[in-house]
C-alpha cells in the first residue's frame, strides 16, 4: 500500500511555487510603487522653481519640506535666517541659553522668538526698551529633525518678507523687505511723490500692498496695485500698525488712526496712542500728560487721568514677561500719584491704588533675579511698605502678611520661586500648591506663620477669610 500519493505531492508543490511567485510579485509590485512615488516626489521638487529677489535660489530649495499632498512647506527657521539677512540664536532674546525649543532671529531692525508647539511670534525692536508685539501664525513651531519649523505664513511675519508660492506653476517667489522697498523707491517718482517713508516700520507696509508716500514734507498711502490713494498726502507723520494694519496718522501734534479702508477708527485728538494688545485691540491715550486706555472704535475703558499705565519689563527680562502693559495677559498696571493699582481689560478696578511697586527688584549684594509675576500660578508681586506679597487675578492677597522678598533663581535650566520671612528661605510652590484661585476656587489666604525666630511655615489648616 502507498503512504502517499505522488500526483498529489507535485499538484502541492505546485501550488507552493505559485503562492511564492505570486508573493515575489506583490513584492516587487509594492516595490515598484514605493519607487514611483520616491521618483514622482524627486520630480516634483526637481520641476519647483524657487528665486528670491528675483534670482533662482537652489539654497533655499534645499530646505523646503512639503507635506499634505505638497499644499503645505515648512522651512528651518535658524538655517533660512542667513538668506535673509538674519542671525539666529537657541533660546529666548537677552536669556542666553542652548534650549533647542526655543529660538530667535535678530537683524539690525528687529528681534522674533519661537517657541515648539507654539503659534506666536513675539517681536520687537532690539537694544531698546520697547515691548514685545505678538503675531498669530497658521501653524504651531514643530520640530523636524531636531530644528524649528515654520510655515510659509511664520516665515513672511518673522522675516519680513513676501513668500508667494504657486502650486499649479510649481514656483515659489520670494522678495525680502529691503529689495521691495529699494525698487520702489526707485520708481515712485513716476507717480508723482517725491519719496517714500523708509523708516523700518513702514517699509512693512509694503508687504499688505500698501505703500507710505511722500509729498511736500507731506505723507499719505497708496494701494500698490491699483496706486489708489487710501489717505491723502497731508499728514505730518505716518506710522504703520502691522498688527492690526491701520495707521497711525499725526496732524498738528495730535494723534489719531486710520484704517486702510480709509474709515476713522480713533478721532486725531490726542497726545500719543500705543497698541498694547492687538487681540483685544486695546491702545493707551495720552491726553495732557496723563494716560487712559481706548479700543480700536475710540470707546474710554481708563480716563486719561492717571500718571502711568505698564511697568517697565526690562527690569525683568528673566521673568519672561512679554507685555508690560497688560501682566498675565489679565490686569492693566495704572499708576496714581506714588501708589499702583490694577483694572482689567473691559476697564474696571480690580486693585485699589495702594502698593508701592509692582514686582521684587533686587539689591545689587543678592544673588536673585527681579519676580514681577509668577505665570504658573497666575500672582503677581506687590510691594508695600519695602515688604512684599503676592496677588491673584481677582486682587486678592496670597499671604496673610508681608515678607521680606520674593524672587526667582535660574538653576540648571529651571526656573525657582523663593520668598524670605524671618530670615528663612522657602520655595514659593510649597505656599501656592494649595492657594492658587485656579487650583482652588476659594477666597482664602495663606497664613506664613512664625514657629520660632528661625523656623518659618505654613498652616495650611487655618485661613483668613
Amino acid at each position: 500500500m502507498e503512504l502517499y500519493d505522488e500526483s498529489t505531492l507535485n499538484k502541492n508543490n505546485k501550488n507552493k511555487k505559485l503562492a511564492n511567485i505570486l508573493l515575489v510579485l506583490i513584492v516587487l509590485t509594492i516595490f515598484i510603487i514605493v519607487a514611483l512615488l520616491a521618483l514622482m516626489v524627486t520630480i516634483k521638487k526637481d520641476t519647483l522653481t524657487v528665486s528670491l529677489n528675483g534670482n533662482l535660489s537652489e539654497n533655499l530649495k534645499s530646505l523646503l519640506i512639503f507635506e499634505e499632498n505638497n499644499s503645505k512647506i515648512y522651512i528651518p527657521i535658524k538655517e533660512v535666517a542667513n538668506l535673509f539677512g538674519y542671525n539666529s540664536y537657541n533660546g529666548d532674546y537677552e536669556q542666553p541659553s542652548e534650549d533647542i525649543s526655543k529660538c530667535y532671529i535678530q537683524s539690525e531692525n528687529e528681534v522674533a522668538s519661537f517657541s515648539l508647539d507654539s503659534n506666536v511670534i513675539y517681536k520687537l525692536i532690539p537694544n531698546t526698551n520697547s515691548d514685545y508685539e505678538y503675531f498669530q501664525i497658521d501653524e504651531p513651531v514643530k520640530a523636524i529633525n531636531g530644528e524649528l519649523y515654520t510655515t510659509i505664513d511664520g516665515i513672511q511675519k518673522a522675516f519680513n518678507v513676501s513668500f508667494d508660492y504657486d502650486k499649479n506653476s510649481k514656483t515659489i517667489t520670494v522678495y525680502t523687505l529691503e529689495y521691495l522697498t529699494e525698487s520702489y523707491s526707485k520708481n515712485i517718482i513716476n507717480f508723482g511723490y517725491t519719496g517714500i517713508d523708509s523708516s523700518f516700520n513702514n517699509q512693512k507696509a509694503i508687504l499688505d500692498n500698501m505703500l507710505v508716500v511722500e509729498k511736500d514734507k507731506k505723507y499719505g498711502v497708496i494701494d500698490l496695485s491699483t496706486r489708489e490713494v487710501l489717505l491723502d498726502t497731508k499728514y505730518d507723520e505716518i506710522k504703520y500698525l502691522q498688527q492690526t494694519s491701520d495707521f497711525l496718522v499725526t496732524s498738528n501734534k495730535k494723534v489719531g488712526i486710520i484704517s486702510k479702508d480709509k474709515q476713522t477708527k480713533v478721532n486725531i485728538s490726542y497726545d500719543n496712542i500705543q497698541l498694547i494688545d492687538n487681540e483685544d485691540n486695546l491702545y493707551i491715550i495720552t491726553q495732557d500728560g496723563k494716560y487712559g486706555l481706548i479700543d480700536i472704535n475710540g470707546n474710554i475703558k481708563i480716563y486719561p487721568e492717571y500718571d502711568q499705565i505698564g511697568v517697565e519689563t526690562s527690569d525683568f527680562k528673566y521673568n519672561n514677561i512679554k507685555n508690560g502693559y497688560i501682566l498675565l495677559n489679565k490686569l492693566i498696571p495704572v499708576k496714581k500719584g506714588n501708589l499702583w493699582g490694577l483694572f482689567d481689560k473691559s476697564g474696571n478696578q480690580v486693585v485699589d491704588f495702594k502698593y508701592d511697586e509692582l514686582g521684587y527688584i533686587k539689591s545689587s549684594s543678592q544673588i536673585a533675579n527681579n519676580l514681577l509675576a509668577v505665570p504658573e500660578y497666575d500672582v503677581i508681586v506687590v510691594k508695600k511698605d519695602d515688604k512684599y506679597n503676592l496677588i491673584t487675578l481677582n486682587g486678592r492677597e496670597v499671604f496673610n502678611v508681608y515678607v521680606d522678598s520674593i524672587y526667582m533663581n535660574i538653576e540648571s535650566g529651571n526656573t525657582n520661586y523663593y520668598m524670605v520671612y524671618n530670615e528663612q528661605t522657602n520655595p514659593l510652590s510649597k505656599y501656592l500648591d494649595n492657594t492658587n484661585d485656579n487650583k482652588t476656587n476659594t477666597n482664602t489666604n495663606t497664613n506664613v506663620t512664625s514657629n520660632s525666630s528661625n523656623d518659618t511655615s505654613i498652616d495650611e489648616n487655618n485661613t483668613n477669610v
